[in-house]
């Protein structure tokens, strides 16, 4: 996005043989490597980079960039000059106390005067009183950026194309259901940003015009559906566009996914959706998805599972839709014939780290994709025809047994029964297993070396509901366990004897009415119980535990302060009143205490434990640990 800022300001320099994107990447690595910005690592919603400038570098910044550029915060009365460049409002409104219907229409007004303006960005996370924008907006004709994310607009007037000198327009996470087609006259318009758009409809009829287009981005951070049935028509036209996070093959001529044939500049995320309305091979040879080799991600999705099935006609398509061998992501949901085609697990395929097969409903068997010497992350999810994993699926030849493979979920797989066939030195890197909503399965691997975390969430056999929980022992190298959605009113399973165990969840069991005393090892470390409604009391014998979380456990009292273990550290309490009420009993004790999210006592080294690790004490699976001495 910084870049795509700089960009639309010309702050780029144009070089021979090289696209502005790249340049703009070196000039963010140089000011790094002069440590005038500093990247904090990735969004861990949308994978984007986060950069963040000290204090006194964001000073001489200000003091540099003099009245060209001006920030205002909501709520605050402020003056803006009249020959501005770039404004930005600071919409944090819980601090600045709601506003009312005259603050609302004059929070703009001082910025129309500016009328040398090029760039206007609201900042905040939840802009609510921001549902319209105001028509002397439209009169800012020197803009060249315009971010209006986070707000809840609902649409945008027809006058937008009186902002002829629009380069840059994100409207991110708001309410907007059509944008008008006057939005096409934009000829400059470089980056459009529709991400979580989750209302958005339709795309304009003649975005075609948009010949200077380069960022279109569609994304969703939620796995929801896209109500856009179509691309507009020959969309194909928009040679320079480099991102695309969404293609959504449309019935209509122009509109097919052919369309992507002289896209070769694509790069990152894109998710080709509605291939059930691919009309012809033909169409999807001239796709040449090959040959976009800066794809980083690509999903393929298949739409209304309600159609007639044609199994010839989607093994065609997916056959022919094998990504350049750069692509390190794979997701492919609903497709709809009995098998996968051999690219998938060939060695074009070998740079894949994640991939997900998602509700492939008529898929009998898995492809071979131990097979995948860089595969670390799985998920296998509502494949309905699929009754048992073999050997088969670790695969054969060198690369065989998945030796990467850290991460592996199986999720509604309702005909699942065993997953079996793992040899010696196969998943020999896989530290994490989920499984969940795999009612049928009774039979897992007898050998995990590596796993430490294991997840069992509603895959709980009707007849033996504890099948899977008995196979513990067979995890020798097992250090976190969630229980999840248990449906009996007891855990009565062996599980004190096991050697390695030291974190356990127990969450969303809403039949569990006690936990038995000595059921849980000796060495347990952090226990975490949420949503458990029907749990009165905690289990004794915990002489090793050191964090206790309870969420909404309503029903829950505490132990008595003589019954807690010594070595605890943190509790940690979530809407609990019972709980809550006899939370003084405990002041003294040397504890540091939580009560929905709010320290209620602490002990100075819990403190410091605390702040090392806030953010993730929710797991429940942490140790606390006093600092070093000296």
């Amino acid at each position: 996005m910084l870049v795509q800022l700089w960009m639309a300001q010309d702050f780029i320099e144009h070089r021979q043989n090289m696209i502005m994107e790249d340049t703009g990447d070196e000039y963010v690595d140089e000011l790094c490597q002069r440590s005038l910005l500093q990247c904090l690592g990735s969004n861990g919603r949308n994978g984007q980079s986060v950069y963040t400038m000290r204090n006194v570098i964001h000073d001489m910044a200000v003091l540099v960039a003099g009245e060209e550029c001006h920030a205002v915060t909501l709520g605050r009365s402020h003056r803006v000059p009249e020959h501005i460049l770039h404004a930005s409002l600071l919409c944090n409104e819980s601090s600045s106390g709601p506003l009312t219907g005259d603050t609302k229409k004059a929070v703009l007004e001082p910025f129309f005067n500016a009328k040398g303006l090029r760039s206007l960005v609201l900042v905040g996370d939840s802009i609510n009183w921001f549902k319209q924008v105001p028509r002397r907006l439209y009169d800012l004709c020197h803009l060249y950026t315009m971010d209006l994310s986070n707000t809840h607009l609902h649409e945008l007037p027809n006058s937008i194309d009186k902002l002829v000198c629009l380069r840059y327009l994100a409207l991110n996470n708001t309410k907007i259901k059509f944008l008008p087609g006057s939005i096409c006259e934009l000829h400059y318009l470089q980056t459009l940003g529709l991400r979580n758009c989750y209302a958005l409809q339709e795309l304009p009829k003649k975005m075609r015009k948009l010949e200077n287009l380069r960022h279109l981005d569609l994304s969703f951070d939620k796995e929801v559906a896209c109500l856009i049935s179509s691309m507009p028509s020959r969309i194909g036209r928009l040679t320079s566009i480099q991102t695309l996070s969404r293609f959504v093959v449309g019935k209509k001529k122009g509109c097919g996914i052919g369309e992507l044939k002289d896209l070769i500049h694509l790069i990152g995320d894109l998710c080709i959706s509605n291939l059930h309305n691919v009309c012809s091979q033909e169409e999807v040879i001239k796709a040449n998805l090959q040959e976009k080799q800066c794809l980083d991600s690509l999903e393929l999705q298949w739409g209304n599972q309600n159609l007639p099935i044609n199994e010839d006609a989607d093994k065609e398509v997916l056959k022919h839709l094998q990504p350049h061998c750069n692509v390190k992501q794979l997701k492919i949901k609903g497709y709809r014939a009995t098998e996968f085609p051999d690219w998938i697990t060939s060695p074009s395929s070998s740079n894949i780290v994640i991939m997900k097969l998602s509700n492939c409903k008529k898929c009998q068997s898995l492809p071979p994709l131990g097979q995948l010497p860089l595969l670390k992350e799985l998920l296998i999810e509502g494949m309905d025809g699929v009754v048992y994993v073999d050997n088969e699926f670790c695969g054969y030849g060198a690369n065989k047994g998945f030796p990467s493979l850290e991460k592996i979920c199986f999720k509604s797989m309702k005909s699942l029964r065993a997953w079996t066939g793992v040899r010696e030195g196969e998943l020999s890197s896989l530290c994490q297993l989920i499984i969940k909503d795999c009612f049928c399965l009774v039979e897992l691997p007898s050998r995990l070396p590596a796993l430490v975390e294991l997840e069992i969430e509603s895959s709980y056999h009707p007849n033996e509901p504890k099948t899977l929980l008995s196979l513990l022992h067979r995890f020798t190298s097992l250090n976190s366990l969630i229980i999840a959605a248990f449906p009996t009113n007891d855990l009565h399973f062996q599980l004190q004897d096991h050697p390695t165990i030291e974190c356990i969840e127990i969450r969303d069991c809403e039949e569990l009415i006690s936990l038995p005393d000595n059921w849980l090892p000796a060495h347990l470390t952090s226990l975490a119980i949420k949503r458990c409604p029907k749990l009165t009391c905690l289990p004794e014998h915990m002489p090793a535990l050191q964090v206790l979380k309870i969420e909404e456990c309503e029903h829950i009292i505490p132990p008595p302060r003589n019954g807690l273990p010594h070595s605890l550290n943190v509790i940690i309490i979530n809407r609990c009143p019972l709980f809550q009420a006899h939370v003084d009993a405990y002041l003294n004790a040397g504890i540091s205490i939580y009560i929905n999210g709010q320290p209620v006592h602490a002990n100075l080294e819990a403190e410091q434990w605390r702040t090392a690790n806030d953010g993730r004490i929710s797991s429940g699976f942490l140790q606390w640990q006093p600092p070093p001495s000296g």
